[in-house]
């Protein structure tokens, strides 16, 4: 199904991108961003719910990632995902990076420049990336909690407490 979406959208975009209005465009409406959709749909379910090699994933979205100057979050996000699966941790933070630029606000690609500073032993870095979160998404309960985490990971009993609190108000518990 997703195979012949993606052929009819190429069929499509050859036929008619160049003339679609700007404002198709602006709202993402337009082919090229419909394959970027699609090929993002494809990869999630072959690479994350069929459980395809990373390595399939990473050579379907490279196109996508090399020939893009404002990476869309979800796409850097699982983009990353699979190069992490990969130990490619560089070229991760990288992509991420890119899309930071264009997108400074989400979460998704907040979230994973966190996990890769984390993993990287950057803890300032991380902490850096957590209060960008926590500004930004204070009543998150998942933000809250990976604070809760964060700050009882680096022995900041202050901090814990605080965002145990919060948690624990936010969920109710």
């Amino acid at each position: 199904l997703l195979e012949k979406a993606k052929q009819e959208t190429l069929r499509d975009k050859l036929l008619y991108q160049n003339k679609l209005p700007g404002i198709v465009k602006a709202y993402g409406l337009d082919y090229e961003s419909q394959l970027r959709k699609i090929t993002f749909l494809e990869v999630a379910s072959r690479c994350i719910e069929l459980k395809e090699s990373h390595k399939v994933g990473i050579e379907i979205l490279k196109p996508y990632i090399e020939g893009d100057i404002k990476i869309e979050p979800s796409i850097a996000e699982l983009y990353a995902y699979l190069l992490m699966q990969d130990k490619n941790l560089k070229e991760a933070k990288e992509v991420l990076l890119r899309s930071e630029k264009a997108f400074p606000n989400d979460i998704l690609v907040l979230n994973k420049l966190f996990d890769i500073s984390i993993l990287e032993n950057d803890y300032p870095q991380a902490e850096e990336y957590l209060k960008r979160e926590l500004k930004l998404y204070s009543h998150d309960s998942n933000i809250l909690l990976k604070a809760l985490r964060f700050y009882s990971f680096m022995k900041n009993s202050e901090l814990a407490n605080r965002y145990y609190y919060l948690y624990k108000l936010r969920t109710g518990g």
